[in-house]
């Protein structure tokens, strides 16, 4: 049955290795059911038999997630045939390798009660703890096959402590989570350059004949100079487009973070750096580095997180642009001054921003 189940599982996998796509997502609940094999301790004298499940996920992070565990399993005793029933219901914890990818492999360690019935064997549950690891293949962002292996051991005080080994295949069926953000992408829009309009015809009169004057002799007249005008006033000077943005009012930098991340990446440089262009020429000027994130997640996680990406902007200026801390003040605010509905996935994109505050009198 083990060998069976195992041969199984690997040429599913193979089949399933043609085409492919999804990711594991941050916020994004599961239901996996599944069946496979259940091998016990030669102590037990149990026969290994079909195990049949269902798991139900959430994921905290990409990385991280938690997982719901029921079995249902019914075998027979070696020596008597009796009939025996099994139930395992716990959690486990999750960590996922490469949760980017349509291949995600992943480890997993938790708790569970084992119950019996049979009149040979204690009802009383037996608590077990288990360790292992899986495999999930996307094959659409909507579903996905996995594969788990389990090493159980019994983990109450009774006597003797038994291992256990469990294998399954099955299906994990994802909804919800936070979906990436497309920065949609502005058409450009061809110059339509105006015909001219065609010339009208000009007609030129002739000039009728006239018998030439004797020429006159005319005294120049005395030349008089025009007086020159006056200069016109100094226009008062415009406004530069760094004091424009930046001056008494906040400003929303381009920075983006990764998931549960404060690093800020090469790509944003460049508005970091008109920042500090403003901030070299206006010295005077001091303000305010806020963080925002969106609703996903408690509060009290969502205030460190924008804490900690405030921070990270205002130490990036001072380190790569020579800013005197002193002039740069950090703050996180959450979730609590939103500018768009955390209700939908565009509204959260615009809700997790840095902005920058300053006055420059």
């Amino acid at each position: 049955m083990k060998n069976r189940l195992g041969s199984i599982m690997a040429a599913a996998l193979l089949v399933s290795a043609t085409t492919a796509f999804g990711a594991v997502k941050e916020g994004q609940f599961s239901l996996s059911p599944v069946i496979g094999g259940y091998t016990f301790a030669d102590g037990q004298k149990l026969d290994t038999n079909v195990v049949y499940g269902v798991r139900g996920g959430y994921n905290f992070t990409k990385n991280i997630g938690v997982e719901a565990l029921f079995d249902f399993l019914n075998t027979e005793r070696k020596n008597s045939k009796a009939d025996v029933s099994m139930y395992r219901f716990g959690g486990e914890m999750l960590y996922n390798f490469m949760p980017d990818s349509k291949f995600v492999p992943f480890v997993a360690a938790g708790l569970a009660g084992q119950k019996f019935n049979a009149t040979e064997i204690s009802r009383t549950p037996r608590l077990s703890f288990d360790y292992g690891a899986g495999i999930k293949y996307f094959l659409t962002d909507a579903f996905a096959l996995r594969g788990d292996i389990r090493h159980i051991i019994y983990a109450d005080n009774t006597t003797p402590t038994y291992s256990n080994l469990e294998y399954t295949l099955g299906a994990l069926i994802p909804f919800g989570g936070v979906k990436p953000v497309a920065k949609p992408v502005e058409p450009v829009q061809e110059a339509v350059q105006p015909k001219a309009a065609p010339a009208e015809p000009v007609v030129v009169a002739e000039p009728p004949v006239v018998a030439p004057e004797p020429p006159k002799v005319v005294a120049e007249p005395p030349k008089i100079e025009a007086p020159k005008p006056a200069p016109a006033a100094a226009s008062a000077p415009k406004a530069s487009a760094a004091q424009e943005r930046f001056c008494d009012k906040p400003a929303i930098l381009a920075v983006e973070f990764d998931t549960n991340k404060a690093d800020i990446k090469p790509k944003y440089k460049a508005d970091l750096e008109k920042l500090a262009e403003f901030l070299k020429e206006f010295p005077n000027a001091k303000g305010e580095i806020s963080g925002h994130t969106d609703n996903v997640g408690g509060k009290a996680f969502n205030l460190k997180l924008s804490q900690r990406r405030a921070d990270s902007v205002k130490q990036y200026m001072h380190k790569n642009f020579d800013i005197a801390p002193d002039r740069l003040t950090a703050k996180g605010f959450g979730f609590s001054k939103p500018i768009a509905s955390n209700k939908t996935k565009q509204g959260r994109a615009k809700n997790r921003r840095i902005e920058a505050n300053f006055s420059c009198k």
